[in-house]
């Protein structure tokens, strides 16, 4: 026997369910039976609210980098740098400024994008997005 071998144990270890399942059962159920605004809102609610806004950056900087980016004809980084912004002012629920970056995203996604559509279906009806917006985060921070 090798002195230096040794065989390793395996240890059964109990990893519970992530809580993304009740997250997304609670966004299920917030948006009444709406397909397109559920994939929407999944895609653009942020999971870690102020934590993670504070990583993503300022509004106002992500406005100015997808500028740049769209006067390059880098349309994708402009579409990302958009809709970032966008996610942050819907958690902050500035209905009109989350407006604004989701018609500046749409500017710059073709038209055959899943985005577009994610686009069209929160600006159809911007006060719904925030009022899902707002009960999921109530729900994301009780205890």
């Amino acid at each position: 026997m090798n002195p230096f071998h040794r065989t390793r144990k395996l240890v059964a270890v109990k990893v519970d369910p992530p809580q993304l399942t009740s997250y997304s059962s609670r966004l299920k159920e917030l948006v009444a039976k709406d397909e397109k605004m559920y994939h929407a809102l999944q895609n653009f609610l942020l999971a870690g609210g102020d934590g993670q806004i504070a990583r993503l950056g300022k509004v106002g900087d992500l406005l100015a980098k997808g500028d740049s980016a769209k006067a390059k004809g880098n349309n994708h980084s402009a579409r990302v740098d958009y809709e970032t912004a966008a996610k942050i002012e819907i958690y902050n629920q500035n209905r009109e400024s989350a407006r604004n970056c989701l018609i500046l995203a749409e500017s710059v996604s073709d038209k055959g994008e899943t985005h577009h559509e994610f686009h069209e279906t929160m600006l159809a009806d911007m006060d719904e997005v925030l009022r899902i917006s707002k009960a999921y985060h109530d729900f994301r921070h009780s205890p």
